[in-house]
């Protein structure tokens, strides 16, 4: 799970929910904190930070801020509608799984702080989203409800912000959810 280990989140929504998941989004999942707000990594890969400063803009479709992670194997996990100026990363750099990514918040097409996580097979946060289990929740991912993670790391610290972050851009734009 993209949490830190003992820290209750609530799953809200899961692939197909009747919200906003369906389309290229259909695999996704939104996750609200019940407590902390750290957002960790849930596989370690190469950062790509788009801390583009965006509140909630419930008027477009958008992602907001969002990290991706590469991963080696050739997928993408993604992690959207960050807190604007709370990474604790920045573009180019390795994570492992469990270290700290950012603070979950209301960015973008976003009612209520939440977690929007999906995994793709190509870089833009709005390709394809493919089904994934969480190595928390094997066999029932699917379920709303309160979960726990036993994600452990000595890096989940979302307690510093990286003030000197790299933003990365897709052409300028943002990406479109």
């Amino acid at each position: 799970l993209p949490l830190a280990a003992g820290v209750p989140w609530r799953i809200t929504q899961s692939p197909n929910g009747g919200f906003s998941h369906w389309g290229r989004t259909a695999q996704a999942y939104d996750i609200a904190p019940q407590g902390s707000r750290c957002v960790v990594a849930m596989r370690g890969g190469i950062v790509h930070a788009f801390d583009h400063g965006y509140r909630q803009t419930p008027r477009l479709r958008i992602f907001g801020n969002y990290v991706t992670i590469q991963h080696d194997n050739g997928e993408f996990r993604h992690y959207a509608h960050l807190e604007a100026g709370t990474f604790v990363v920045k573009t180019g750099q390795r994570v492992e799984q469990g270290q700290a990514l950012a603070m979950a918040g209301n960015s973008g097409y976003s009612f209520g702080t939440h977690l929007h996580v999906q995994v793709t097979r190509s870089f833009a946060i709005a390709s394809q989203s493919v089904p994934f289990e969480f190595e928390d929740l094997p066999g029932s991912s699917r379920k709303l409800g309160v979960v726990l993670s036993s994600n452990r790391s000595p890096l989940c610290d979302c307690a510093k912000p990286d003030r000197n972050a790299v933003m990365a851009s897709v052409g300028g734009a943002p990406a479109v959810a």
